[in-house]
């Protein structure tokens, strides 16, 4: 019974021993894996540009093309935001201005157009503005020539007949 209990000690520590593979042995894996390193201060700020890095240019050829294409630049950039200042102002200004009117619309009430419609100024401009010289029935009808023209002939042909009958 003991060769058993031996055999079996030996077979549980061939099992506790035996070692994974690299394919499934997943710290190791994970502790493989490379991250990008991360930038230092310095490197990231020896990227961007300096204007003063124009006068380290040794070629003074170079150094006036590098200046004058920094000088155009910066004018572009100066024009550009003066156009965005000015349309932006322009924008401040015109949104105020809806905002008065917005409210001036909002003070409508039925009293304030009765009030309007009693001003005969204010009659006589709205009349003006709708092309309307004269507000006189027979003046002034949605009717065409043609359909006023009828509209005549049948008032005439009726008082005729009345006349006759009388």
């Amino acid at each position: 019974m003991e060769d058993n209990v031996v055999s079996q000690q030996n077979t549980n520590q061939q099992v506790q021993t035996k070692e994974p593979t690299k394919q499934d042995d997943l710290i190791t894996r994970q502790s493989q894996v490379k991250l990008p390193e991360k930038q230092t201060q310095q490197q990231q700020t020896s990227e961007t540009f300096n204007v003063n890095d124009i006068n380290n240019i040794e070629d003074a050829t170079a150094r006036e093309y590098a200046l004058k294409a920094y000088k155009s630049m910066e004018k572009g950039y100066q024009q550009k935001y003066q156009e965005v200042a000015t349309t932006r102002k322009t924008f401040e200004a015109d949104k105020q201005r809806f905002e008065t009117e917005k409210s001036d619309f909002s003070n409508w009430s039925p009293e304030k157009v009765q009030a309007l419609l009693s001003n005969p100024e204010f009659v006589q401009a709205a009349q003006k503005g709708r092309g309307v010289q004269n507000t006189n029935a027979e003046e002034y009808s949605g009717l065409s020539d043609t359909y006023k023209q009828t509209e005549k002939t049948n008032k005439a042909q009726t008082q005729h007949a009345y006349q006759t009958k009388c």
